[in-house]
C-alpha cells in the first residue's frame, strides 16, 4: 500500500475493533471444545483478509497479539487432547485442599503437598529440601607465639572440678542405692524364713520414726518387684503382702520359663502413714534405718 492510499483514523479505529473481537473469539474458546480447531481455523482466515488492510504501528502490535493468541490457544487444545480429554476441575480441586487444610494444621499439609509433588518431578532435590540449611561456623583456633606460655582459665578449671565432683556423687548414690536395694532383699528373706510364710506389706516398708524413709522403703522394693526377685499379693483380707518369688520351672531341653510379673502402684501420704502405724501398732522399723552422712554430694 502507498503512502497516498493510507486509510484515515475511522479505518484504522475499525481495524482495532475488528482484532479485539477476533482476540475475544479465540479467549472465549474452551480446551475441551470440539470444534475449537475448526474455529481457531476461521479467527485465523479472517486475520489473513484484515492483516492486508494494516499500515500503521498499533495494528501491526494487534495483529501480533492475535497471533500469539490463537498459537496459544492451539497449544492448550493439542496439550487436552495428549491427556486424553481428561480436564482437571480446578475449582474442585481448590475445595479438596481446603478441606485438607481445615482438617489438620497447614505445615502437616503442606509436606505432604511437597512429598507428592517432588515425586512427580524430574528435578533433584536441593540441599535445603533434604537436610535443612546448613549453617557451618568455623572454629578458630589461636595459635601461640613462639615463646608465649600456656595459661589456664580459672573458672574453665572449676568448671571441670565441679563436673568430676558432680561424677563422683552420683556415682556413689547409684553405688549406695543398689547396696540398700540388695539389703531390703536379704531383710525380707530373712522375715519369710522367720515367719514361715509371706509378710505384711505395710509392717515391712513402714519406718514409724522417718516417713521419708518409709517412702524410700517403697521406692526401692518396687524395683525388686519388677525384676520378678518378690512377688506382691493379697491375702484373704484383701492386704498386700510380701513373698520371696520362686525360681522359674524348667522343662527338660528348654530354656527358663519367664515368669509374668505384674505391678500396681500404692502412694502414701502422711496422714495415711500415722494411721496406719495405729491399726498395724508399729513400735519400731524392720528395715534399718539409713545414715546418708557419709554421701559426698
Amino acid at each position: 500500500m502507498s503512502q497516498q492510499e493510507r486509510h484515515d483514523d475511522a479505518e484504522s479505529h475499525e481495524i482495532l475493533n475488528k482484532y479485539q473481537a477476533l482476540g475475544a473469539k479465540v479467549i472465549s474458546i474452551r480446551d475441551d471444545d470440539s470444534e475449537g480447531v475448526e474455529i481457531v481455523q476461521q479467527v485465523m482466515d479472517s486475520k489473513e483478509e484484515l492483516f492486508a488492510r494494516v499500515d500503521r504501528m498499533n495494528e501491526f502490535k494487534a495483529d501480533v497479539e492475535l497471533t500469539y493468541a490463537t498459537a496459544s490457544k492451539i497449544v492448550n487444545i493439542a496439550e487436552y487432547e495428549r491427556r486424553g480429554r481428561s480436564n482437571i476441575d480446578v475449582d474442585g480441586l481448590y475445595d479438596k485442599l481446603k478441606q485438607m487444610i481445615a482438617s489438620q494444621s497447614a505445615v502437616t499439609t503442606m509436606k505432604k503437598l511437597g512429598k507428592v509433588a517432588s515425586a512427580q518431578s524430574k528435578r533433584p532435590p536441593v540441599i535445603d529440601f533434604m537436610v535443612g540449611p546448613i549453617s557451618l561456623t568455623r572454629r578458630v583456633i589461636e595459635r601461640r607465639r613462639p615463646g608465649e606460655r600456656l595459661t589456664f582459665d580459672e573458672n574453665q578449671q572449676q568448671s571441670t572440678r565441679q563436673l568430676q565432683s558432680d561424677e563422683v556423687a552420683n556415682q556413689n548414690l547409684q553405688d549406695q542405692q543398689t547396696v540398700t536395694i540388695r539389703q531390703i532383699y536379704t531383710v525380707l528373706r530373712q522375715q519369710v524364713e522367720n515367719s514361715g510364710g509371706p509378710v505384711h506389706y505395710y509392717e515391712f516398708v513402714i519406718n514409724p520414726h522417718d516417713f521419708a524413709q518409709t517412702n524410700e522403703n517403697m521406692f526401692f522394693l518396687s524395683f525388686l518387684v519388677r525384676d520378678g526377685k518378690v512377688k506382691l499379693d493379697v491375702d484373704d483380707d484383701d492386704l498386700p503382702v510380701l513373698s520371696i518369688a520362686e525360681p522359674a520351672e524348667r522343662d527338660e531341653g528348654s530354656q527358663a520359663k519367664r515368669r509374668k510379673v505384674s505391678q500396681t502402684v500404692i502412694s502414701m501420704d502422711y496422714d495415711s502413714y500415722l494411721k496406719l502405724i495405729d491399726l498395724y501398732d508399729i513400735k519400731d522399723t524392720i528395715i534399718p534405718n539409713r545414715d546418708y552422712s557419709d554421701l559426698a554430694f
